[in-house]
């Protein structure tokens, strides 16, 4: 991807190594198919174990999916850093570098996906390959945001994005893993009756 987007630099013309690019779009579409699938999750679960719980935790990260896509196309995070820098000044806390000031959304974004992989668990579990992808994609998005964070200067933009690609794309393969497993349950039970 890196070696893409050097190639589309030079031939386009145009920095690719920057945000709003290609890149910003298609993670926010992966993001949107992360939600859609969060919601056919919840009907399925609700639908085969009358199970409102699951149901709910399901719709909840959906929102918050679409919570995540609507900052990564209008980087929200870089809007709420210009207060969160001021608010850490306040609290005391003088940080110089800008781009550490994202640090408390982030953590708040982290904190509530922790919270969802436990709301989460039972279902994701149950499916194979699922747990190994939702820790291989905390594993990338966390790569993503110290990129993000503390090396935006030294490395491209392209590093932080190919990280957060793969990172929500492990997402997808989670969550699709677990619809692909509640299916079979059904057609499993529907064949015994």
């Amino acid at each position: 991807m890196i070696a893409f987007t050097k190639y589309q630099s030079i031939i386009q013309k145009t920095n690719f190594f920057s945000e709003h690019t290609f890149y910003t779009q298609f993670s926010t579409g992966q993001i949107g198919l992360i939600a859609i699938v969060a919601l056919v999750n919840g009907f399925l679960i609700k639908k085969l174990f009358g199970s409102r719980g699951s149901m709910i935790f399901w719709f909840l990260a959906a929102v918050f999916a679409v919570l995540l896509a609507l900052d990564e196309l209008y980087e929200i995070h870089e809007f709420i850093s210009k207060y969160s820098g001021s608010a850490l000044d306040f609290l005391g806390l003088h940080i110089n570098k800008s781009s550490m000031w994202d640090i408390p959304l982030f953590l708040a974004y982290a904190g509530t996906g922790i919270w969802l992989w436990f709301a989460l668990k039972k279902d994701i579990v149950q499916a194979p390959l699922a747990k190994g992808f939702i820790f291989l994609s905390a594993l990338l998005l966390g790569l993503s945001v110290i990129f993000d964070i503390g090396l935006h200067k030294i490395v491209a933009v392209a590093w932080e994005d190919s990280f957060k690609l793969l990172g929500f794309l492990s997402i997808l393969i989670a969550f699709l893993a677990v619809t692909i497993d509640k299916l079979r349950y059904r057609k499993s039970v529907s064949k015994k009756a």
